[in-house]
């Protein structure tokens, strides 16, 4: 017992150390909204499931009663429309001023609407939504 207290005190001066000299712990995020509401993919899935809009079977009047309007579309009657939000991917904390800052990033929600306007499928972007589309 008293060998592994030897020996655990070293290692454990080292690794504060260390922590100190680098000055930065990176804590990873739980890449939820930084306004606390669910992220709106969470809602779709497919027909039968326990989600509150089913693919192929909502149209895009439901989407914007549970979602709200979206961020963007190209043009009103464009196949798609963009929902985007922040989510939170980690935290920085700095030991040799205590402090800390969290990192977010952006995420765009890209919804496809078939003719008849029902959805028909969803695909969720990080950080930059693609050039193709023009708002």
């Amino acid at each position: 017992m008293r060998n592994t207290l030897r020996l655990l005190l070293p290692i454990g001066i080292a690794v504060v150390v260390g922590l100190a000299m680098v000055g930065c712990i990176y804590i990873p995020g739980n890449f939820q909204r930084i306004d606390g509401k669910p992220r709106p993919e969470t809602f779709f899935g497919k027909e039968g499931s326990a989600k509150q809009l089913w693919i192929g079977r909502a149209t895009r009047a439901d989407v914007e009663r549970l979602l709200g309007a979206p961020n963007g579309s190209p043009k009103p009657g464009a196949p798609f429309v963009v929902y985007s939000y922040r989510i939170t991917t980690g935290y920085n904390l700095f030991l040799c001023w205590a402090m800390s800052y969290s990192n977010c990033e952006e995420r765009f929600l890209r919804l496809d609407f078939d003719e008849r306007g029902i959805l028909s499928g969803y695909k969720v972007y990080k950080d930059e939504a693609p050039t193709s589309w023009v708002f």
